[in-house]
């Protein structure tokens, strides 16, 4: 892919709007833009980035094809191999991913999606929780800082963070361990990230108009505004807040005050 669509001038710094965004063609990488750096991070293992969630998830669980896989007109509407809730749809050329509404399968000899019981080989879709509304949804689980929960479609479904990060509750996604500030001890971390610091300001409240503005009178920090909360966050040592792209940059490429 081209370079110049994701990255700034230099190679390691990049636009905030790529963060939790699949690699092109690579299901088991994504884009990581912390503190205006970017770098691309490698799932697991046997899993791949569900771009649903914004995180690894096993491979059996996720639904993913490489951006670049181009497609016929024969393979429009064709069934996923071992998801009978999903089907390929081929658009412009470039074949993508869809998925049933939820409780139906994809018949793949009417090319609808269709009750699960009239469709053969494929099991209803388990309830994995109880009932949910949109307030349970990406929340923590109780004494577990590295799971958290989903409502989807009125169901609570419990996932797992990756190894290494740990469900932050500001954020609502995995973030490095050593970045969230978590209630409970329960669940793996340590894995480290870029420097930089998050820390909230005494103040407390903001605005979104106070988000990715620079700390008056310092150069290497700036605010983030997340539910109402400021946090100061510093940019990586060698680097100041470029206050025009919104992410921290190299000092020859800022003008600060």
């Amino acid at each position: 892919f081209a370079q110049s669509k994701y990255l700034h001038k230099r190679q390691n710094i990049c636009d905030p709007a790529i963060d939790l965004t699949q690699v092109p063609d690579n299901c088991s990488q994504f884009f990581r833009c912390f503190n205006g750096f970017f770098s691309v991070i490698t799932c697991p293992s046997n899993y791949q980035f569900d771009a649903s969630v914004k995180m690894c998830n096993p491979s059996s669980q996720v639904n993913c094809v490489p951006s670049g896989n181009q497609c016929s007109k024969d393979q429009d509407l064709t069934p996923v191999r071992s998801n009978c809730f999903s089907f390929y749809r081929c658009k412009n050329g470039y074949l993508t991913i869809e998925s049933c509404p939820y409780g139906l399968a994809f018949d793949s000899l009417s090319k609808i999606c269709n009750n699960p019981e009239k469709v053969p080989g494929c099991e209803p879709k388990p309830i994995f929780g109880t009932e949910c509304t949109e307030v349970d949804d990406l929340t923590q689980v109780p004494n577990n800082c590295a799971q958290f929960y989903r409502c989807e479609k009125g169901f609570r479904s419990t996932y797992t963070c990756p190894a290494g990060t740990k469900f932050d509750s500001n954020l609502k996604l995995c973030n490095w361990a050593d970045q969230v500030t978590c209630a409970s001890g329960s669940g793996s971390g340590g894995g480290g990230g870029d420097s930089g610091s998050s820390t909230p300001n005494t103040s407390g409240s903001c605005t979104s108009a106070d988000d990715l503005t620079q700390v008056s009178g310092n150069c290497g920090a700036f605010i983030r505004c997340v539910n109402g909360i400021r946090y100061v966050q510093s940019c990586p040592a060698g680097t100041l807040f470029d206050s025009n792209l919104k992410v921290c940059n190299w000092p020859n490429q800022v003008t600060c005050r």
